[in-house]
């Protein structure tokens, strides 16, 4: 019987939890809206995107949209940042801080685009209440 060695187990465990771990909980970043709803008619998602977040204990983070290398912008104040930006797409995007010193994700958030179908039928309610 092949039995696994308990050193292989932690060492195992302490690889695979480094490779999945979340980026940075102590990193206040948040962005509105996280959902834009594409109707039927239309071909693309029009919006204005709020992002905030602290720099805290960073000398330097930026703000990079993958899918956008455009709006990648880098911050280096100490003070919260605010900034606003207009995203026009048909597909999920990735908003996240990026620490170019540590090289590596901070922090991130999905912006979902979800497709809206709007039902051509009515459904028709009868209760048979009478007076």
């Amino acid at each position: 019987m092949n039995m696994i060695k308990p050193l292989t187990v932690i060492f195992i465990t302490t690889v695979s939890s480094g490779l999945f771990a979340e980026p940075n909980p102590q990193v206040q970043f948040n962005t509105t809206p996280k959902t834009c709803i594409l109707e039927e008619d239309q071909s693309t998602c029009e919006f204005n995107l709020h992002v905030y977040f602290k720099l805290a204990q960073f000398k330097e983070l930026c703000l990079e949209i993958p899918q956008r290398p455009n709006y990648t912008q880098c911050f280096s104040s100490t003070d919260s940042i605010s900034k606003k930006l207009k995203i026009r797409t048909n597909y999920d995007i990735i908003v996240q801080l990026f620490d170019p010193i540590e090289q590596q994700i901070v922090a991130q958030q999905k912006i979902t685009v979800a497709h809206y179908k709007e039902k051509s039928y009515r459904v028709k309610r009868r209760f048979g209440w009478s007076l």
